[in-house]
């Protein structure tokens, strides 16, 4: 599915990476008609990565300050991993929008589908 997606892409001309098919963001995944602000190429590594339904459905709208593209980025580059349980990994690093404060995120054990995120008030580095 995501090569279709990838094959209806519109050529980055000032760096957006919005879909002709799916009239949505493929970075953030949402409408185009509700964007406020164009992803740019830097956000394209949120495709890489899928969001369980609850994460969707739950997570954002109670937290919604949090954006999906900082939670890749504690993925990709944290500064505390460690495995929770058997089948989960949880990421932590500084968050510059969040003032600083380290963002927890929660993957399952195959650290691409994120399951839950939110400011960790206790974490200490």
């Amino acid at each position: 599915m995501r090569w279709l997606q990838l094959q209806y892409l519109l050529p980055p001309p000032s760096g957006r990476i919005w879909s002709n098919a799916r009239e949505s963001c493929i970075a953030c995944d949402s409408s185009l008609a509700h964007h406020s602000l164009p992803c740019t190429v830097s956000d394209r590594s949120v495709a890489e990565y899928r969001f369980a339904d609850c994460f969707q459905k739950k997570v954002l709208p109670k937290r919604p300050y949090l954006r999906k593209e900082w939670c890749t980025a504690v993925v990709e580059s944290p500064t505390r991993s460690e495995p929770e349980g058997d089948s989960r990994y949880r990421f932590w690093a500084p968050t510059p929008e969040l003032g600083g404060r380290y963002l927890r995120v929660v993957t399952l054990a195959d650290k691409v589908t994120i399951l839950n995120a939110f400011p960790d008030r206790g974490f200490k580095p």
